[in-house]
């Protein structure tokens, strides 16, 4: 794991390891995988370091010819399985992705939930409102929030290690950083679901003070991409004397996919990544 954290941290990256038995647990039997209750999962999180050290450098370095790949899913995808060659085969390391789908179209792995078993975030959910203010016809969907960085991160994904089992890892519960009122926790709900894009239930927390967020910078790339001024995203959002097609590296049709992925009523299928990624 030492290793593993080291490399992670390079690129804007943490991680966070459970076992498999506690997030089967905690899942419906549709999304339970069929392993050891020890075997070794590892969470993988971005968090706002990512944007400058992982993905811009990717997204300058590569070339999408597809509207079928999602920037941002290519860009973690690549540098988990890089990352996976440092391990033994006999781990049988996998990394299921946030997006990654079952035949039927459900998710294969709910990532929030993971979240909340592997300590990395806690997921808010209506039933943490009590007595709810929403009707029970209303949807209300649940979000993830960070001990530092509230939230300004992401939940990108999980590494399977099929191969490997972790008896003495020790359960740690997520760190409930927004336990001040109940109210607070009905704003963050109600900013997450009804006002997700001006940021606002990023900094929804005990004390109101977050490590690190996103970077103006950032944060007008993002504006950008939704948009669609492809001009401007690789620039950060500078005006540019002059941009060619080698600048930017990316085409329009997957581009626009990737903004059709963006809708904040598709639960813990997107949940919060990118709803947190923009």
């Amino acid at each position: 794991m030492t290793r593993l954290r080291g490399d992670a941290g390079r690129m804007g990256l943490e991680v966070h390891p459970y076992k498999m038995g506690w997030y089967n647990a905690k899942v419906e039997e549709a999304f339970r995988f069929p392993l050891h209750h020890d075997t070794l999962a590892v969470l993988v999180v971005s968090t706002p370091a990512m944007f400058e050290k992982l993905f811009l450098p990717f997204l300058m370095e590569e070339s999408f010819t597809t509207e079928k790949v999602d920037p941002l899913d290519a860009c973690i995808r690549a540098a988990m399985k890089d990352t996976s060659k440092h391990f033994p085969t006999e781990y049988k390391v996998e990394f299921v992705q946030d997006s990654d789908l079952l035949p039927s179209r459900r998710p294969r792995i709910l990532v929030q939930t993971a979240g909340h078993v592997s300590g990395a975030a806690y997921y808010y959910q209506r039933t943490d409102v009590d007595p709810q203010p929403w009707s029970q016809e209303s949807p209300m969907y649940g979000v993830s929030v960070h001990p530092k960085y509230g939230g300004w991160f992401a939940l990108r994904g999980v590494l399977i290690f099929n191969g490997l089992l972790a008896p003495g890892l020790v359960e740690k519960p997520p760190i409930d950083c927004v336990s001040s009122s109940r109210d607070q926790r009905i704003k963050l709900l109600e900013k997450f679901n009804y006002s997700w894009q001006d940021y606002g239930y990023r900094d929804v927390v005990d004390g109101g003070h977050v490590e690190d967020r996103y970077s103006e910078r950032q944060k007008r790339t993002f504006q950008l991409y939704r948009e669609r001024d492809l001009s401007l995203c690789v620039n950060g959002g500078q005006e540019p004397k002059m941009v060619t097609s080698s600048d930017i590296q990316l085409s329009l049709n997957s581009l626009l996919t990737y903004f059709n992925l963006l809708s904040p009523a598709v639960s813990q299928i997107r949940t919060v990544y990118p709803l947190n990624f923009l």
